[in-house]
C-alpha cells in the first residue's frame, strides 16, 4: 500500500489484510487528528497477487488498485511490474542533458565542468541507481553524458584521455568522478548496512538473494566465496544484489577469522544473532573490516582496477600548479592543465586545417616572429618569450637574471612565490599573444605584460592578507566563545 502524501509504505501479505491495516490508521487518524486520502492511495500488487482479480469490493475500501501496465511514483522512483530501465532512467538522462546544455552556455572552464558533473549532474541519477541495476548499455548512456559535457558537445573528440581526467588534478585529471564507479561504489552502502545495521525488513529479500547464490556455487556463504571467472560472469547484471556483489568480488571483498576476541552485534529478529566481524575487503596487502569501509575507498579501489594506464606519467608541473592552485583564477588553472597536456594550439598545427575568413589556409610563422611556430618554439624559442623569461628574473631579484627551460615548465621545485609568477606570466603572455594573432593588436609590449603581471601579484597579496586577517578574527571570535563557556562550567560547578 501506498499511502498518499506520507510518502511511506505499508506492506500486506494477503489481499484480506488490507482491510485490517485500513483500521489500524484509522485508530492513528483519530489519535494525531490526520486524514489519509483513500482515493490517492495505491494498491500495488507483487506475486502471486497479480493474477487476482481484485475489486474495491472486494478488499473492502477505496484504495486505487494498480494495474499490471500501470506505475506510481514512490520516493523518487518509478516503481510497477511493467516498469523498465527505459522508464526509470531515460527521463533522469534528458534532464541531464538539458542541465549539461544549460551549463554549457555559461563561461566556465574544465575544472568547473568538473564540480558541474560531480555535484549536480551526479546527483540526478545517483538517487535511483542507487536501488537499481544498471545494464552495460544504460551505463555507456550515462558515462557519454559525461564526457559530452566535458568536452562541450556531442561527437566531439576527446583530448585527453577518461583515465587521465579521473585522477586527481596533481597527477594530471581535473578530480571529475567516473558515473559508473561512482555509482557501483555506492550500492556497496547496501552490503554494509546489511551486515552492520539493526533488522529491516528489506534485509531478508537481500539474504535470499545471496543464499541463492551460495547455492548456485555451492558454499555456505556467498559473500566470503571466492568464485571462479566463469562464476562471476553468470552472476546477472540485471539483478542489483548480484551486479553488486559482483563489485563486492572485485574490489577484494571477502571473509577471514576475526583475530583476538571476536566481537559480536546481536541483532534481534526472531530470537536470531548474526555477526558481523569478519567481513572485510583485503587491497594491496592492507585489511578493511566492513565496519569501517567508506563510498570512498571502494571508489578508489575501481578506479584503480578499472582506469589502468600503461606508459602514463603524471608531469611535475601538475604537482607545482595543484600547490598554488587557490591563489590563481580559474582561467590560469585551466591554461596550465591544457598547456601541460598540449592542448594549445600553435600555429604548426592550425595550418594543416584552419583556415582564415577568406578561404586562405593559416600561416605556420609566429605572429609575433618570423619562425615557424611549434610548441618548443611557443614555450621557449620566441623572442618575446625569452625576454619575457628574463624581465621576470630581474623582477624575482635573481643575478643573473636568468630562469632554466624546467623552471620556466615549472618542472623542477621552484620557492612559491617563483611559482606564483611565473604561473601568471605565462598567462599574461598567452592572453597576449593571442590578441595579437585575432589581430586586435600589432606586437608584443612585454612592459605593458610586466606591469600586468604587477597589478595581479599585488591582487593575490591583497588577498591573502585579508583572509589572514579573516582568519584571525574567526579565531579570537572562537577563543572568546571557549572562555565563555569556560566561565559558565565554572559557575555551574560554584552552584
Amino acid at each position: 500500500l501506498s499511502l498518499s502524501a506520507t510518502a511511506s509504505a505499508t506492506a500486506v501479505g494477503k489481499s484480506e489484510q488490507i482491510v485490517e491495516a485500513r483500521e489500524i490508521i484509522r485508530t492513528y487518524e483519530k489519535a494525531t487528528g490526520s486524514k489519509l486520502h483513500e482515493g490517492k492511495t495505491m494498491v500495488y500488487r507483487m506475486g502471486p497477487t497479480r493474477n487476482e482479480k481484485m475489486t474495491n469490493k472486494s478488499i473492502g475500501v477505496k484504495f486505487k488498485i494498480m494495474e499490471d501496465e500501470d506505475s506510481e511514483a514512490y520516493l523518487g522512483d518509478v516503481i510497477g511490474n511493467q516498469v523498465g530501465e527505459k522508464t526509470r532512467f531515460e527521463p533522469i538522462l534528458s534532464k541531464v542533458g538539458k542541465l549539461a546544455d544549460a551549463w554549457n552556455k555559461e563561461n566556465i572552464g574544465i575544472f568547473g565542468r568538473s564540480v558541474v558533473a560531480n555535484t549536480l549532474m551526479l546527483a540526478k541519477i545517483k538517487h535511483r541507481a542507487d536501488v537499481n541495476a544498471l545494464s552495460q548499455t544504460m551505463k555507456k548512456k550515462i558515462l557519454e553524458e559525461f564526457k559530452t559535457f566535458v568536452w562541450k558537445g556531442k561527437g566531439k573528440r576527446a583530448r585527453v584521455k577518461w583515465q587521465v581526467m579521473v585522477r586527481e588534478p596533481k597527477k594530471g585529471g581535473i578530480g571529475i568522478k567516473d558515473p559508473i564507479c561512482e555509482l557501483d561504489a555506492s550500492k556497496i552502502r547496501m552490503l554494509i548496512r546489511l551486515l552492520t545495521r539493526n533488522r529491516q525488513p528489506w534485509m531478508k529479500w537481500i539474504e535470499r538473494k545471496l543464499i541463492r547464490v551460495a547455492k548456485r556455487w555451492e558454499v555456505p556463504e556467498a559473500m566470503a566465496a571466492k568464485p571462479t571467472k566463469k562464476q562471476i560472469k553468470e552472476l546477472r547484471e540485471s539483478c542489483i544484489v548480484e551486479s553488486t556483489l559482483k563489485t563486492w568480488i572485485e574490489i577484494g571483498g571477502t571473509w577471514k577469522e576475526p583475530k583476538g576476541e571476536q566481537k559480536e552485534e546481536e541483532q534481534k529478529d526472531n530470537e536470531e544473532k548474526k555477526t558481523v566481524t569478519g567481513f572485510g575487503v583485503e587491497h594491496a596487502k592492507e585489511w578493511t573490516p566492513i565496519e569501517q569501509l567508506k563510498t570512498k575507498l571502494v571508489y578508489a579501489i575501481l578506479i584503480e582496477k578499472r582506469m589502468k594506464l600503461k606508459g602514463y606519467s603524471p608531469r611535475k608541473a601538475h604537482e607545482s600548479i595543484d600547490g598554488i592552485q587557490k591563489k590563481l583564477t580559474a582561467n590560469e588553472r585551466d591554461y596550465w592543465w591544457r598547456m601541460t597536456h598540449g592542448l594549445i594550439s600553435v600555429r604548426k598545427i592550425e595550418s594543416k586545417w584552419k583556415k582564415k575568413e577568406n578561404g586562405e589556409p593559416v600561416g605556420s610563422k609566429c605572429p609575433m616572429c618570423d619562425e615557424t611556430e611549434d610548441r618548443e618554439h611557443y614555450e621557449y624559442g620566441c623572442k618575446d618569450s625569452e625576454e619575457l623569461r628574463k624581465r621576470v628574473a630581474i623582477r624575482a631579484g635573481r643575478q643573473p637574471p636568468l630562469i632554466s627551460r624546467e623552471e620556466w615548465a615549472l618542472e623542477v621545485e621552484v620557492e612559491e612565490d617563483m611559482k606564483m609568477m611565473i604561473a601568471t606570466a605565462r598567462w599574461i603572455y598567452h592572453c597576449e599573444r593571442c590578441k595579437i594573432d585575432l589581430g586586435k593588436r600589432r606586437r608584443m609590449n612585454i612592459k605593458i605584460v610586466m606591469q600586468k603581471l604587477d597589478r595581479r601579484l599585488e591582487t593575490a597579496e591583497e588577498a591573502k592578507k585579508k583572509k589572514e586577517e579573516v582568519n584571525k578574527k574567526r579565531k579570537e571570535a572562537a577563543n572568546k566563545r571557549k572562555e565563555q563557556a569556560n566561565k559558565q562550567k565554572e559557575q555551574l560547578i560554584i552552584i
